[in-house]
């Protein structure tokens, strides 16, 4: 396989890169596919790198540069048909027949049929059972690419019958990296802080830079924590922003949450990050980050009773400073 070629479009996850080596040595289409990893791992960018490794032309493959694989890459291969289940129970057992039909007709320009089914956690079970007589009696030409979050959400019979591929996210760094390349607007700080939010996971990162209030969000959870340490009116300073933003403020105090059970689990010696951050340096007592934890809870409460915004900021401020 061109390494560069695929690094461009796909990034890390070097063993699912070797497992798809090893198929495509093996010179015969494997028939049903899983590939699993939690939402945002790039499952369905992997499925059209492997469809286009399938229909490639070319000795290595894929190379990423014919017209089979532009065509895949693009959406609009003739033999590569995608469908992607929307909400819970949204994939219907209509949906998997309509399938079952395509799948009895040739190719058009390759030597296989290639179906990526996304989302299959949303099947209903009878989708699946009719997907499963697909499965065990696949047309000669017919390649069944799925993809699910855990393997548990698909019946056993359906599972045993594929071929599973587990995706796996980035290292922060690595993360950092692809942001950076994505968003050159974005700062190396911004990146890396999104990479270890989201624990190396691309898509969320990448979700989470696109929204403003998201990093906004962590910047102003950051500042209230660190102006802890000066004043109350420098805390008051740094939340003037959630006098008038109910969803920002929420997910403010839902970071405020993270980083101060982090601060906990660094204080008994744990490693364990809720936060993806760095806390270490914080000098808070047990006892104050327990403080803050419940009148974090108690804000979103006041919140729900429709307690004025700028009081419930105002009266947040006062139980982080005191």
């Amino acid at each position: 396989m061109s390494t560069q070629q695929i690094n461009d479009y796909f990034f890390g996850n070097d063993e699912a890169l070797h497992t798809l080596a090893a198929l495509l040595c093996g010179g015969r289409i494997v028939h049903g596919i899983l590939l699993t990893g939690e939402k945002g791992v790039g499952k369905q960018t992997f499925a059209r790198l492997m469809a286009a490794a399938f229909l490639c032309k070319e000795a290595e493959r894929p190379c990423m540069k014919c017209q089979s694989c532009k065509k895949v890459l693009e959406g609009n291969h003739p033999d590569v048909l995608t469908v992607i289940g929307e909400g819970a129970k949204s994939f219907h057992i209509d949906t998997v027949r309509e399938i079952r039909r395509k799948a009895s007709i040739m190719p058009n320009e390759g030597d296989c049929k290639i179906f990526i089914l996304a989302n299959c956690e949303s099947m209903t079970a009878q989708a699946q059972n009719a997907l499963l007589k697909l499965l065990e009696e696949p047309p000669e030409h017919t390649m069944l690419i799925l993809t699910a979050n855990e393997r548990g959400a698909l019946l056993d019979t359906v599972c045993s019958r594929t071929a599973e591929i587990r995706l796996q996210p980035l290292s922060a760094e690595d993360c950092a990296q692809r942001l950076k390349e994505a968003y050159p607007d974005k700062t190396t700080d911004e990146c890396l802080t999104a990479a270890r939010i989201c624990g190396g996971n691309l898509g969320k990162a990448k979700a989470m830079l696109a929204d403003e209030s998201g990093m906004k969000a962590v910047n102003i959870a950051h500042a209230v924590i660190k102006s802890a340490s000066e004043n109350q009116y420098a805390v008051l300073l740094a939340a003037r922003d959630l006098n008038d933003d109910k969803k920002l403020l929420l997910e403010v105090l839902h970071r405020l949450e993270l980083l101060c059970r982090d601060i906990l689990a660094d204080k008994i010696g744990s490693k364990t990050s809720l936060s993806g951050e760095d806390i270490s340096q914080n000098a808070w007592t047990k006892s104050h980050t327990m403080q803050v934890i419940a009148s974090c809870q108690q804000a979103e409460q006041m919140l729900l009773q429709n307690v004025s915004q700028p009081l419930v900021v105002s009266w947040l401020c006062t139980k982080i400073y005191s």
